[in-house]
């Protein structure tokens, strides 16, 4: 036989080396047909597609075709990689490949083919079992639907029923209220009778009541401002009086600061005496330590001198008698002071006892207004009662309100102007207070001074460095400055208690004006209760 290979030129033999070094998968899928996608049956065996539990046959079937073709693909490539007689590298078609090698290729192919018909067949059975679902999830579904419609043509029957109930019953409830309405009708007719001839009388007692509470009112108002003004000439004058005292205090304070000055000066001039002596005894010192002969005579000097320091003791005890003197005459001028200061305290109390009258007016006039809104009140309970109310009536009660909102409006104005003169007054008294505690101040300062003036002068007195005439002077300068730290403190003491009450009757004040502002809520939320009364009658009306 001739040999009916074709020539093969250096060109062929290249492309015959390349294909030598291919996989054999890649030469396979070129060559034999129905192999162009293998590529793709490697992603088909790795999808999602056969996880589920109940398709384990398919899988099992694939992984064995799967296993069968990796053999199959090694054993064709040591076959390819064994040279020998039959398999030159030269070879060009499939014409020259050995029968066994061709086997194999078909065996592939089966496999291939047995592989894509198990998966065709998987694909079948997940479409088969999911329409199965689908028909499953739509009867249940078609059940539900089914019940719910039974469900409301059973309610719509239900309603049907109910509706017929109600229309019988809606028939009985107008026949009940065309018997009602009449009786209302006859009810109102005889109500309009009485109300016809109570109405007059009524209105006739309200006009009466409403003249005699706005006499009694204004004369009561009268009197009262009329108190009021006099209780405020009386403070005036107190005030004036007080003003005038404290002046005059004022004055002595200004003598006691002149006193204070010459005590400090005669303190300054004993200092300087006192170092003059101090010098002098130095001197008499260094005299004895130049002449002790002389000291048996300066002994008797000494003696001498202790005798004359004793006659001044009983001087100083005499001096002490006639202070204890003074101050036997001094405290009954103190008793007389608190007497008068008890008898301020009275005249407060009488004042206190004033304001309680006042308040006691107030309080019967706010009782005259409570009768006045239950006379209104028991006017609207009536007219509620009637549910009927006539314009006539009406328009009379709402003048009678409006003559009370104007009595209201012109007390309440008086009240503001006599608070407002009340408060220019304890402002006032303010000021005089403050300009008080500055010269409070003032004197505590000076009973300071003299204090410390006072510790100075008893401890030089009592350790001896002041004699003889300065002694003396010392000592009546203690004195006086003892007495007018007690005039001072005297004057203090009785300032005291007209400072709190003057403070008690600024509280009493700010509490009587509280209870004017309340009493004004009070009176406008009782006509705005009226008022709303009066429009729900009318509503109802």
């Amino acid at each position: 036989m001739t040999d009916q290979r074709p020539i093969q030129t250096p060109q062929d033999a290249t492309e015959s080396q390349n294909q030598a070094s291919h996989p054999a998968s890649t030469r396979l899928s070129q060559s034999v047909p129905g192999w162009e996608n293998m590529d793709d049956m490697d992603m088909m065996f790795d999808s999602q597609e056969m996880s589920p539990p109940a398709n384990q046959e398919y899988v099992e079937r694939i992984k064995r075709a799967q296993d069968d073709a990796t053999r199959m693909l090694n054993q064709a490539e040591e076959f390819l990689a064994s040279p020998g007689p039959e398999c030159s590298p030269g070879l060009q078609s499939l014409d020259n490949y050995p029968q066994l090698f061709i086997r194999l290729l078909n065996g592939l192919a089966d496999i291939h083919r047995a592989s894509m018909s198990a998966h065709m067949e998987y694909k079948a059975k997940m479409q088969k079992m999911k329409v199965e679902e689908d028909n499953a999830q739509l009867k249940v579904s078609l059940e539900r639907l089914n019940k719910e419609k039974e469900e409301l043509d059973r309610r719509v029957e239900e309603l049907n029923t109910r509706e017929s109930g109600h229309k019988e019953a809606a028939e009985l409830r107008e026949k009940d209220l065309g018997i009602k309405e009449a009786q209302l009708n006859e009810r109102e007719r005889c109500l309009d009778a009485s109300w016809t001839q109570t109405s007059a009388q009524i209105v006739e007692d309200l006009k009466r009541k409403s003249d005699e509470l706005d006499a009694s009112f204004k004369k009561k108002s009268s009197q009262l401002q009329e108190k009021i003004k006099k209780k405020e000439e009386r403070l005036d004058d107190a005030f004036a009086k007080r003003a005038k005292e404290l002046e005059e205090k004022q004055g002595k304070d200004s003598l006691v600061a002149q006193n204070m000055e010459k005590v400090l000066q005669s303190l300054s001039s004993l200092q300087l005496d006192t170092e003059a002596s101090n010098k002098r005894q130095a001197q008499n010192e260094e005299r004895q330590a130049q002449h002790k002969e002389n000291i048996k005579k300066r002994e008797l000097t000494i003696a001498e001198k202790d005798a004359i320091i004793k006659a001044k003791d009983v001087t100083l005890a005499e001096k002490d008698s006639v202070i204890a003197q003074k101050d036997s005459i001094i405290f009954p001028k103190d008793a007389a002071i608190v007497e008068n200061n008890k008898n301020k305290d009275s005249a407060i109390a009488s004042k206190d006892v004033i304001v309680l009258e006042k308040d006691k007016a107030l309080a019967e006039k706010d009782s005259i207004i409570a009768q006045k809104d239950a006379a209104i009140a028991q006017t609207n309970k009536e007219k509620d009662s009637a549910t009927v109310s006539k314009d006539k009536p009406l328009a009379e009660k709402d003048s009678i309100i409006a003559q009370k909102d104007i009595v209201i409006a012109e007390t309440n104005k008086e009240r503001g102007s006599a608070i407002t003169s009340k408060d220019a007054i304890i402002s006032d008294k303010d000021k005089a207070l403050a300009e008080k505690d500055s010269t409070i101040k003032g004197k505590d300062s000076v009973i300071q001074a003299k204090d410390e003036m006072i510790v100075n002068l008893q401890q030089e007195v009592h350790n001896g460095k002041l004699k003889g005439e300065e002694y003396n002077e010392a000592r009546r300068l203690l004195e006086a400055a003892i007495l007018d730290r007690h005039e001072i403190k005297r004057q203090l003491e009785r300032a005291e208690p007209f400072e709190s009450q003057c403070r008690k009757l600024s509280q009493q004040i700010s509490i009587l004006k509280e209870q004017l502002l309340k009493a004004q809520l009070d009176v406008e939320a009782e006509i705005k209760r009226a008022e709303a009364k009066d429009a729900r009658f009318e509503t109802a009306k």
